[in-house]
């Protein structure tokens, strides 16, 4: 589900309150399941048509040409609530029981986009991807994974151009930044650890971050009136991140 505003105003005030917003925007996170929602009116639809559709600024996510087909000045917010639910049961010969203790959260992205005659323009703030669970330290594969996430946010500037009435063409040269994070329960009892002998597990996490850029190209066409067709190409993002490693309450020998 996304909530959604749009409106028209002076278009300098509201470009530089969207890069405002831009660069305090925070990562997404999503719990137990890829996010691949950018938001926007699309998401209602399931994303069908995506690349054809221009239905407000969040299309420039999916096809930057889409803004050479919008009227004036575009901006949408957008906040994804979610909810979602992992749960994870062994069998007799491994017992194993874990429920995804994560917590609700909203994914939130910001649109912008200003067209001026054949050419528009735009900036967007937004998350494509997610992933995160939370099992706890209870449960029989705490030693293997306790809890991870990964989260990506994208800050993509774009441009269009409308070469004529029923061809647009885009681009958009941005910027991916990648976070991850996992834990894991460590085993204190080994025998040949020696003293101190029945410690509790101890626990080692990591978690890191990068820059990568990122880019995209699209082309929308007009057949008809009710007949649009649309093609984007998105870059394949390539991140490189050194991780930090901490642990607490392992042996001292460890």
């Amino acid at each position: 589900m996304s909530l959604m505003t749009a409106f028209t105003s002076a278009p300098a005030q509201l470009l530089c309150g969207a890069l405002a917003l831009t660069s305090c925007a925070a990562d997404g996170h999503a719990a137990a399941a890829w996010l691949q929602e950018t938001g926007g009116s699309d998401t209602g639809m399931a994303g069908a048509g995506r690349a054809a559709l221009a239905l407000d600024a969040a299309a420039l996510a999916s096809n930057p040409a889409a803004m050479a087909s919008l009227g004036g000045t575009m901006v949408t917010a957008v906040a994804m609530p979610i909810d979602l639910r992992l749960e994870f049961h062994g069998s007799p010969e491994t017992p194993a029981h874990a429920a995804d203790r994560a917590n609700e959260f909203t994914v939130p992205a910001l649109y912008a986009a200003h067209r001026s005659g054949r050419l528009a323009y735009g900036i967007a703030a937004y998350s494509n991807l997610g992933l995160s669970f939370d099992l706890g330290d209870e449960w029989a594969g705490r030693r293997v994974i306790e809890s991870a996430g990964l989260s990506a946010l994208n800050i993509a500037p774009a441009v269009a151009w409308a070469a004529s009435e029923r061809l647009t063409l885009g681009a958009s040269l941005g910027a991916q930044r990648m976070q991850y994070e996992a834990s894991m329960a460590v085993a204190n009892d080994a025998a040949y650890y020696g003293p101190p002998a029945g410690l509790p597990d101890g626990q080692v996490t990591l978690d890191g971050a990068s820059w990568a850029p990122a880019g995209q190209l699209g082309v929308q066409y007009r057949v008809t009136d009710r007949l649009h067709l649309g093609a984007a190409w998105t870059s394949a993002v390539e991140h490189s991140a050194s991780s930090n490693v901490a642990a607490r309450g392992v042996h001292p020998v460890l």
